[in-house]
């Protein structure tokens, strides 16, 4: 039996040796946050960093006039909708009244587009058709700030490509992007690069960035039917307009897939033009004698 007074010299003890112990002794606090750049996050932002560079803003300074097709295939949808009063009464004499002002402004465009491109080579890059769509000329702002003239080398409106060249670099180009040579498999992890379009804050500041923005998704299906000259991918990383012709990436930073359009509505859905699609199409390009190639 522990007498009482030994009792209490035991406690104070132990009080003792608690209290004057070596801070240096003490287990270090356990921290539950992650440290930053581990893991997935390190490659995405390693991958944002060697691919941007290949990105670049196409601007489109359009022809003054319209080519004589889209005209009359605008004036076609102007009279089919002043026909047909449904779904909604309230906008037909807004149809109505958009055939003659169709027929006096239609031919006319005095307006500038952007989207995106990528270099495939060293003085190569692809975009969408519709980018570089009634184009007179186009330029391109670089990852770093350089401003280039670009040249139209190729269309092809069916698959919604082209191919662009820079005529001369005054410093190193960027190192360009490889298209994947394997399919793309429903459930990859997916990132888009390009310059969407970006809205003003009060005071007209600009919430565009100095590079192209980057977001991720993954793919929702693969080989979709959307009634064009090739099948699509869809993918739920967000595209904005500004976006179109800029890569859609795979975890290697290999491309998979060139952004083209978004659903119409609340679905939110993102679609590309497939990788190997995009490698036919340059390779027929490549492959072709110069004066035929554009």
């Amino acid at each position: 039996m522990i007498r009482p007074p030994l009792l209490l010299a035991s406690l104070l003890a132990l009080v003792c040796v608690a209290g004057c112990a070596s801070p240096g002794a003490a287990p270090p606090a356990q921290s539950g946050v992650a440290p930053l750049l581990s893991g997935l996050s390190a490659q995405i932002a390693s991958l944002a960093a060697h691919a941007s560079p290949a990105v670049v803003q196409v601007t489109n300074e359009h022809q003054v006039l319209h080519p004589a097709g889209d005209y009359f295939a605008g004036l076609g949808q102007r009279l089919l909708g002043a026909v047909k009063p449904l779904p909604a009464y309230w906008e037909y004499p807004l149809k109505v009244l958009a055939v003659p002002l169709y027929l006096i402004f239609g031919a006319f465009d005095l307006s500038t587009s952007h989207g995106s491109a990528f270099f495939v080579g060293s003085d190569l890059l692809l975009t969408n058709a519709h980018v570089v769509e009634n184009a007179a000329t186009l330029s391109a702002s670089l990852h770093d700030g350089r401003e280039v003239t670009l040249v139209l080398e190729h269309v092809d409106e069916a698959l919604d490509l082209a191919v662009l060249r820079v005529p001369t670099f005054e410093s190193e180009p960027p190192t360009p992007l490889s298209l994947r040579a394997s399919r793309a498999v429903t459930g990859e992890v997916v990132f888009a690069l390009g310059y969407p379009r970006k809205a003003r804050l009060a005071g007209g500041r600009s919430l565009a960035p100095p590079g192209p923005t980057l977001t991720a998704g993954v793919l929702s299906a693969v080989d979709l039917d959307l009634g064009g000259a090739c099948r699509h991918l869809e993918t739920d990383a967000t595209l904005n307009p500004g976006n179109s012709g800029g890569p859609l990436l795979d975890l290697e930073g290999n491309v998979v897939g060139i952004s083209t359009m978004v659903a119409r509505g609340d679905t939110r859905a993102s679609y590309a033009i497939p990788a190997e699609v995009v490698r036919h199409y340059l390779q027929a390009f490549l492959d072709a004698p110069t004066p035929d190639r554009r």
